[in-house]
């Protein structure tokens, strides 16, 4: 799907570029729909996998805790492959209900889990603000992800760049004032 978009896809390709006969993979996979979510519901597992693992080798220190995460966000902004995944899961859940729901649980989880590092930075914080803080930073870490790497063309912004949202991040979690 990240090669070839999810319009251009069909379960024929798919059976020809993993060498799973047609039949075989319709047994279980009776259209193209259920495929994807099964590959979507699986690419969240990992992400969640990778995201946990990256975590566990973070420092102990909150900031730079939270950092690492960070710099984590930005590592996959400047990867081809994971954008072109990221850009065809948001149009599939965009219009499939169910795969909607599998890319809400992960955005769900990744906020929980920013917020969990902020509790740490920021004990100040009630839950609420805490998780609204994670969402804003982790919105803003993947939104920047269109910005990083060549996607046919000239990088369109420069290490810098990449620095720069990792400071406004951690900035922002810092001196974040709640509503009053």
């Amino acid at each position: 799907m990240g090669r070839e978009g999810y319009a251009s896809l069909s379960i024929g390709k798919i059976a020809s570029a993993t060498g799973v006969r047609k039949g075989n993979l319709q047994y279980y996979f009776p259209t193209k729909t259920t495929l994807l979510r099964a590959v979507l519901s699986y690419q969240v597992n990992r992400q969640k996998d990778r995201w946990a693992k990256h975590l566990a080798s973070a420092p102990a220190e909150p900031r730079a805790r939270l950092l690492t995460m960070l710099r984590y966000e930005n590592s996959l902004n400047r990867d081809e492959v994971v954008k072109a995944q990221a850009w065809e899961k948001w149009a599939f859940a965009a219009h499939d209900e169910e795969a909607g729901t599998i890319v809400g649980g992960w955005y769900d989880w990744v906020t929980g889990q920013y917020a969990i590092l902020l509790a740490a930075l920021r004990p100040d914080l009630d839950e609420a603000a805490r998780r609204g803080l994670a969402a804003c930073i982790y919105a803003q870490m993947e939104g920047g992800g269109p910005f990083f790497g060549k996607s046919g063309r000239r990088a369109r912004a420069p290490r810098a760049m990449s620095a720069l949202m990792e400071s406004a991040g951690l900035e922002l979690a810092v001196n974040f004032k709640p509503p009053a």
